[in-house]
């Protein structure tokens, strides 16, 4: 027969019986929390499921309005009745242009140039002159590997007014 044993304290006035009721108790808990536990990470597995949900509701919803503002934008454009390209040159027309891009070009040299500059890659002008020239000057002037930007650019020049 096990002892029994009664609490001194004064609040608690009910004896602890035996250790198997203590022991039946600390396992009731156990099983309480456990399952409270379970319940938990389900429903955290559900809450994640609808915040995935709600987060490709929203980026439907987004690509949606994308889509609506660049037809109402494109619509607006048109109403304006534009001029069609014709192919044709007008200086006035390119150096507008020139003007409009040129902030967003020094923008875009500034990113680039610290970009190369940190994956240390030389910044060689005449390499990047040759690059953008036409092919007929190119062929004429690449193979005298000119290091010296003015000098490569003075003879693009000469050949280009040879070949008109």
């Amino acid at each position: 027969m096990s002892r029994q044993r009664t609490s001194t304290d004064p609040q608690n006035a009910q004896p602890i019986v035996d250790m198997a009721d203590a022991i039946q108790a600390i396992h009731a808990m156990a099983t309480a929390i456990a399952q409270q536990s379970a319940t938990t990470i389900q429903q955290a597995g559900t809450f994640a499921q609808q915040a995935a949900i709600r987060a490709q509701r929203e980026a439907l919803r987004d690509q949606r309005e994308e889509v609506v503002t660049a037809a109402r934008d494109l619509t607006s454009f048109n109403r304006q009745n534009p001029q069609k390209f014709k192919g044709e040159h007008d200086p006035d027309k390119v150096e507008y242009a020139t003007f409009l891009l040129r902030a967003e070009a020094e923008s875009w040299w500034q990113g680039a140039k610290q970009l190369m500059e940190s994956n240390n890659e030389a910044l060689n002008w005449c390499e990047k002159f040759e690059q953008g020239l036409r092919y007929e000057i190119k062929e004429s002037v690449e193979p005298l590997e000119i290091r010296q930007f003015q000098v490569l650019k003075e003879k693009c020049k000469m050949v280009e007014r040879m070949k008109q």
